[in-house]
């Protein structure tokens, strides 16, 4: 699977990875003006970038575009020392990779970064490493533990990434958890970041703020279900509802969140149980999520808040999970 990545080691070893160009000739006019050192590098070093972007591409089950996630489940951070010292010797092929490509799109951020990490001998490392995975075909060490649960309670109150907030499609504060979420977080806050949102929304879309004064919480999803006494057959939105949600929190590189019943209460309309029916929806976008993301760990909370509510959230949530 890495065999061009570990086909570069030896070439590495004999190559000279690039310079540092000082401007020394411009004078500072509007006809020469100075330039700030930056680094020419090699044509293995542009071959090594190729590789890694053309396997980011090729091979989108290993998740790269989430790197900083990846290296935040190995207690990594995305800086030069943390990750040059970093012990790969039982690190995942998912996990070396993410290593990788920190370091690539560090030279996005800072010239000459890259370098650093060819010169410390970091990428060597790394892709002696791939090549050990190679050769064992062991290309991830486990599937990452993800977890739902159903919970009697409020999601404005469990310590988690993000709170969803049972949103309607304008995003202006309403009443139930809508309304208590809007003032734990804080409603002028609140409200100026939903007004900065396009609406209105669809039903079953999904959308993210901070989550300002809710400090058990990162940020605050505000997702839109549904109104059954309108649309009696939307269980699709619902779904959507659900699954665009745990979306949007992969995107913003979280993992634990917290729902409550969507379109439960004065949205449920006519049908026979509505918290049943959001239980079930929310349980099948769960293991679409997890069918679609298998490498992203995810912890998902439930929240019935009433105790009919959990009675009837019970019986569904143990026939799907």
């Amino acid at each position: 699977m890495f065999e061009e990545l570990v086909g570069l080691i030896d070439k590495i070893k004999d190559d000279s990875i690039g310079g540092w160009i000082v401007d020394k000739e411009n004078d500072g006019t509007l006809e020469h003006p100075i330039q700030m050192p930056f680094v020419v590098y090699s044509r293995v070093v542009r071959q090594f970038e190729r590789v890694v972007y053309n396997f980011e591409e090729e091979h989108p089950e290993f998740e790269l575009n989430q790197y900083g996630s990846i290296l935040e489940r190995y207690d990594i951070k995305w800086e030069t020392q943390s990750m040059s010292t970093v012990d790969v010797s039982k690190m995942d092929g998912q996990g070396v990779m993410a290593l990788i490509m920190a370091a690539v799109r560090a030279e996005r951020f800072c010239d000459g970064a890259l370098k650093e990490f060819f010169e410390n001998g970091s990428i060597e490392k790394w892709l002696c490493r791939l090549k050990e995975i190679d050769e064992s075909g062991k290309y991830f060490v486990s599937k990452p533990m993800s977890n739902i649960e159903l919970i009697n309670g409020s999601c404005a109150d469990q310590d988690v990434d993000v709170v969803v907030n049972a949103a309607n499609n304008g995003l202006w504060a309403g009443g139930g958890i809508c309304g208590v979420i809007f003032k734990k977080a804080g409603m002028a806050e609140l409200t100026d970041a939903c007004q900065k949102h396009k609406t209105p929304l669809k039903d079953g879309d999904a959308v993210i703020t901070p989550a300002f004064n809710l400090k058990n919480a990162k940020a605050i999803i505000h997702a839109v279900g549904p109104n059954f006494g309108n649309t009696p057959h939307a269980f699709k939105e619902l779904f959507n509802a659900y699954y665009n949600s745990l979306v949007v929190m992969k995107e913003n590189g979280y993992h634990s969140i917290s729902f409550p019943l969507i379109s439960a209460g004065i949205f449920g309309g006519s049908l026979d149980n509505p918290a049943a029916e959001s239980t079930k929806q929310c349980c099948r976008a769960y293991k679409k999520f997890r069918e679609d993301y298998p490498m992203y760990a995810v912890d998902v909370k439930l929240c019935a808040f009433s105790s009919n509510e959990m009675v009837a959230a019970q019986k569904e949530f143990e026939k799907h999970i």
